[in-house]
């Protein structure tokens, strides 16, 4: 059992005139997963799929009608050789790119949600995005900036208003982990919170602690220990997120289940993007990037930082290379 310890003409198309899901965020156990005892995102699943509606922008539309057409009649097998035959970062991959990321900035929820309860088709989409993470990381032209771009459902500048400790001793690996909850102070990639929101709006008014995402202390420890840095106890807990601090964040949404109705997820780190499992603490306005993932040298402003990623977005959503 883990405890928690607080620490502070449409019509035709199929297009219909709203979309309404619902999300929850609870501890109570999941229906479809009664060992996992953390907290987590309910989603009502859409009624119809593509999930379309009429106020959604021309390139979303399109996006979400090409992607369930490809996961719809093609099988893994498919997806896979088409992406294993791709030689070099060519104009296929580039609309492949500008489109995925066309979705995620949209909705990142949304996009997990298509096709709700089809495990098959869920698995395809999740094939499809990260067979194209991996060719970016070989690819592109900014190779590990774009794998952590592509394979990010958010990307975000933070405020940590709270943080709480948690030990599950059943746990296979990730025994010790934090739930760090936040709000957002700047929103690079991601637009609709998994926490803040229902019926598909964006919340005007946003409840203080509705998103968090969960970090695990042998996840990061695995990041300094792979990048060849003191991976003891003490540099843990020196890389783990801390309540009133701020950071830029690379998170991805994970499916824990899901049951004919509902969705139940959890939000996490990018943890392979670089020694800093994807959380960037902010200090003096500036950020610690030994890797100079950024391009900017390994003690960049956070402004530097933020503009250097909306750039590389601009370059992958134009078709650039």
């Amino acid at each position: 059992m883990r405890e928690f310890i607080n620490k502070s003409g449409l019509a035709s198309l199929g297009i219909i005139t709203s979309l309404i899901f619902s999300v929850t965020s609870a501890s109570a156990q999941i229906p479809c997963y009664p060992r996992f005892d953390s907290e987590y995102y309910t989603f009502s699943l859409p009624t119809q799929y593509p999930p379309l509606v009429t106020s959604m922008p021309l390139n979303v539309l399109v996006g979400h009608i090409a992607l369930d057409s490809l996961c719809t009649v093609k099988t893994h097998t498919e997806i896979e050789t088409f992406f294993q035959t791709r030689t070099s970062w060519d104009d296929t991959l580039r609309y492949a790119a500008k489109y995925m990321l066309t979705l995620v900035d949209y909705n990142p929820v949304l996009l997990r949600l298509t096709r709700g309860g089809s495990a098959s088709y869920n698995s395809l989409v999740n094939v499809y995005r990260d067979y194209l993470v991996q060719l970016a990381s070989g690819l592109s032209a900014r190779q590990k900036l774009d794998e952590a771009i592509l394979g990010s459902d958010y990307i975000l500048v933070v405020d940590v208003t709270s943080v709480a400790d948690g030990f599950d001793t059943s746990a296979a690996f990730a025994q010790s982990t934090r739930i760090v909850r936040f709000t957002v102070v700047d929103t690079i990639l991601g637009h609709v919170l998994p926490g803040c929101y229902s019926s598909g709006g964006s919340g005007a008014t946003i409840p203080p602690g509705c998103n968090w995402f969960d970090i695990s202390r042998e996840h990061v420890g695995i990041g300094l220990e792979n990048a060849g840095l003191p991976s003891d106890s003490s540099a843990i807990t020196s890389a783990m997120p801390g309540n009133g601090k701020q950071y830029l964040v690379f998170l991805r949404l994970s499916t824990l289940c899901q049951t004919s109705t509902s969705a139940y997820m959890t939000l996490m780190p990018l943890y392979p993007i670089s020694a800093k499992s994807g959380i960037f603490e902010v200090t003096a306005n500036a950020i610690s990037d030994p890797s100079n993932l950024f391009g900017a040298g390994t003690s960049p402003t956070l402004s530097v930082v933020t503009a250097a990623i909306r750039a590389r977005l601009t370059t992958l959503l134009s078709l650039g290379n």
